[in-house]
């Protein structure tokens, strides 16, 4: 599983191409927000030799336009079909289960046991789905309009009441509690998935995505906004020396947070307080960021664009085979 919660709202990232549906005036790295957009819908992606069905993918890569890349190093990769159109915005492989989940657009929710062949589930919304992740036993997706669902198994998914109709763009979790946040500065904790309380957040930006260091919690958002937190019910503001729209955050499990935005934006922090610019190479937004647990970080974003690094300071472009906006990244490691 990569050590990680990322997220791109509903707001193109800059640099990109989108429809808009209602928006209410904001990009990536700006200070106005868009409230709604059409994207293209996702991909997916795996190796070449994944794409024979002869070797399950190792990493996983989710998109627009149904888009789903697999790869066995995060290095090469290969399209696979999807069977949908729809945007698919989060992926996360459960190793209990040994069963990939990836969740998008339109209530969408895919499982697939190699990352090769996938299989819609019901997930009982029509609201898009933007994250999902797992501990042992209980997978948590959040989506548009305060949406909440959880499933034991991938297949069966239950709504739960998160008392917030806003949108809930990132969810991160750790060994005690799960932590969603949205648009407006919404902060909502839960220690199984089930019960929700909000928080007070001190900060009324949009948040797109949190993270863990197995303790702490690193939520990032919109003009560069970081909030941190030692136990997910106090919130400090802090200064990530950014104005970009921050999309996505991980933690590696060894001392380091990273997080991508607008522009190619990458920032680095060991404690979420003190930060530091890293260069991408690249100029459109990353939305997705993971760390594979043995060495390697992967960023992904606008344009198929695939970024590798062995310590988030030097990244390296690699071919994913697709233009499609990436949202999403995972790992089996």
């Amino acid at each position: 599983m990569i050590e990680r919660e990322q997220f791109a709202p509903d707001r193109p990232p800059h640099g990109g191409a989108l429809t808009r549906r209602r928006a209410a005036a904001m990009g990536l790295g700006g200070s106005a927000v868009i409230t709604s957009l059409s994207w293209a819908t996702p991909a997916i992606l795996t190796s070449p030799a994944s794409a024979q069905g002869s070797v399950p993918s190792v990493f996983t890569v989710v998109g627009n336009a149904g888009t789903v890349l697999g790869g066995p190093d995060g290095i090469t990769w290969t399209v696979q079909t999807s069977g949908t159109s729809s945007a698919l915005r989060g992926v996360v492989f459960d190793p209990g289960l040994a069963l990939w989940i990836a969740v998008g657009a339109s209530g969408t929710i895919l499982t697939s046991l190699d990352g090769l062949a996938w299989t819609p589930r019901t997930s009982g919304t029509s609201d898009q789905l933007n994250r999902v992740v797992r501990r042992t036993g209980l997978l948590v997706a959040v989506g548009n309009a305060g949406t909440i669902l959880t499933s034991p198994d991938g297949i069966t998914w239950t709504a739960q009441t998160s008392g917030t109709s806003v949108d809930l763009q990132g969810v991160g979790v750790n060994a005690a509690l799960f932590v969603a946040a949205g648009t407006g500065g919404v902060v909502l904790t839960s220690p199984d998935g089930i019960t929700w309380t909000a928080q007070t957040s001190n900060t009324t930006q949009n948040l797109n995505a949190v993270a863990s260091d197995g303790s702490g919690w690193v939520v990032v958002g919109n003009v560069g906004d970081v909030i941190t937190s030692p136990d997910g019910t106090t919130w400090t503001v802090q200064n990530s020396g950014s104005f970009e729209q921050l999309n996505a955050v991980a933690h590696n499990g060894a001392g380091l947070y990273v997080t991508v935005g607008s522009f190619g934006t990458i920032l680095t922090t060991p404690d979420g307080v003190t930060w530091t610019a890293s260069t991408s190479g690249v100029g459109g937004a990353l939305i997705g960021v993971g760390h594979d647990g043995v060495g390697q970080w992967l960023a992904v974003g606008q344009s198929g664009v695939i970024l590798t690094s062995p310590d988030a300071t030097t990244w390296t472009a690699q071919t994913s085979g697709t233009t499609s906006l990436l949202w999403d990244i995972d790992t089996t490691n």
